[in-house]
């Protein structure tokens, strides 16, 4: 018997009538010999013992008249199970939405599994779009209804997520179609809940000399080389097809680089997104996502918020950091000892946690000193003028809007803890081998190698002990 099926009478009012309630007492059936229906006022004496047994819903009286009129005309002998009233059934809510047209953002290029290469020629997303081009549907939250039973009790209904999103430049509204279209060619830009579509600068020889320095507000692909000493500046991604020297390079989103970074110890890349390289030597790197290089990373300062993989390559000397996880082919070499492998939490978003904390905290006491001034007011309110009134208004509003914005900041806080803690789990694993004085530092363990090792060997963290430990990955696994 299903769950809204009718359970066995539970209630029975003569000899030929009964009523059926289902298990979720959403439903209640009716049924009777056909000469019952032939009784007057049975509608009413029907409504008013389900008034007296607290069914709070009145039974339709249409769709009741219509099944007695074809009972008797089909002079059937009895009517079984006929829906007679039913609850108002919970209506979930829909949380708001976006429905991208393809994958604009997947930053990735193919990697081979087995030589490590990095295909720059087919990135995995394309973030690319023509004037005219529909990029996303938006669906905005809807509320849902709280339900109720044939007795009247409610069923809650949870509030729909809100969807954050703000067209900014570039995009058009399509009502017909239910999105936004672009509104010229480019690249497409989500960030911050906010879609733009970013002109690209194409850059057909290097960045030196003729060019100068380049700033830009988009994206930009640069065909050659940048050179010693310049500076190259965009809010969105940055491709450059040849090498990378003593230069600087800030990237609001992801940075590839096909011919790779030989930085002379005087290079720096900050990118907000994902870094794709061949190698990166006697470089300093910072990073939000996932560092992915080839062939090499050699005495280099490289930190991310993401996970370092160079599965096919080597790490040798300097030092290399990661939030979520370090995977490496070789690690260290007989001539150059010192290599550092850490994994720590990333320092932006713990700083970001405590920001969004503060930011609680002092909404908390504005809402506090909100809801003082409204208790004054509204003792008084009879007396108030038309003025007051208003500003008795606007403080209930900036209350309401601050009691909604409060636990939407503690979900997020509550989802980057969640994020945090499960990095505390990420482990550094050594493909094929690593060499003497090797440090792997994972949170506040750290253990330094005096003997060679094949891989592949993966380094945790002990917490029970504090301290480093290595293990086959057959073992991890």
């Amino acid at each position: 018997m299903g769950e809204n099926e009718p359970s066995p009478a539970v209630e029975t009012a003569t000899a030929n009538i009964s009523f059926k309630v289902s298990k979720d007492r959403m439903h209640l059936y009716f049924s009777c010999d056909a000469g019952v229906l032939q009784l007057p006022g049975l509608y009413e004496q029907i409504a008013a013992q389900l008034a007296s047994r607290g069914i709070v819903f009145t039974p339709d009286r249409d769709a009741f008249d219509q099944m007695r009129a074809e009972a008797l005309e089909m002079k059937a002998p009895r009517v079984s199970d006929f829906l007679l009233v039913s609850g108002e059934e919970l209506i979930e809510p829909q949380d708001g939405r976006l429905e991208w047209s393809r994958d604009y953002f997947d930053t990735h290029y193919p990697v081979d599994p087995k030589t490590g290469d990095i295909d720059f020629k087919n990135r995995v997303g394309n973030p690319s779009v023509l004037q005219g081009d529909l990029v996303v549907k938006v669906f905005p939250a809807k509320h849902g209804r709280p339900g109720k039973d044939l007795d009247g009790t409610c069923f809650p209904v949870r509030q729909p997520v809100e969807l954050r999103f703000i067209p900014a430049t570039n995009v058009t509204r399509d009502e017909e179609a239910g999105g936004y279209r672009a509104t010229c060619s480019g690249r497409v830009s989500f960030r911050d809940h906010t879609l733009r579509i970013d002109p690209v600068l194409d850059i057909r020889g290097d960045v030196g000399t003729v060019t100068g320095n380049v700033h830009h507000n988009g994206s930009i692909v640069i065909h050659g080389d940048v050179d010693v000493g310049y500076t190259v500046q965009a809010t969105d991604d940055i491709e450059v097809r040849g090498m990378v020297y003593a230069a600087h390079i800030k990237c609001g989103g992801s940075l590839a680089i096909a011919g790779g970074v030989n930085g002379n110890s005087s290079a720096t890349l900050d990118v907000r997104g994902t870094l794709h390289a061949k190698f990166i030597l006697n470089s300093t790197v910072r990073a939000r996502g996932e560092v992915v290089v080839e062939k090499e990373i050699y005495r280099s300062k490289v930190e991310t918020g993401g996970e370092v993989k160079i599965s096919a390559g080597r790490i040798v000397g300097g030092e290399v950091v990661a939030a979520r996880g370090i995977t490496v082919g070789e690690a260290g070499s007989g001539s150059d000892p010192r290599t550092i492998l850490a994994i720590r939490p990333d320092r932006e978003i713990t700083a970001g946690i405590q920001k969004l904390k503060q930011r609680v905290a002092d909404a908390s006491e504005q809402l506090r000193a909100a809801r003082r001034s409204l208790r004054e007011y509204q003792k008084q309110e009879a007396l108030l003028s038309p003025a007051g009134k208003k500003k008795m208004a606007e403080i209930a509003a900036e209350a309401a809007r601050i009691e909604e914005w409060i636990p939407a900041r503690v979900g997020e806080i509550q989802t980057i803890v969640r994020k945090v803690e499960e990095d505390q789990w990420a482990v550094i694993r050594v493909e094929k081998q690593f060499y003497p004085g090797v440090s792997f530092r994972i949170y506040h363990g750290d253990l330094q190698t005096d003997v060679e090792m094949l891989g592949p060997v993966v380094a945790r963290l002990d917490w029970a002990a504090s301290a480093v430990v290595l293990e086959s990955a057959e073992e991890s696994g």
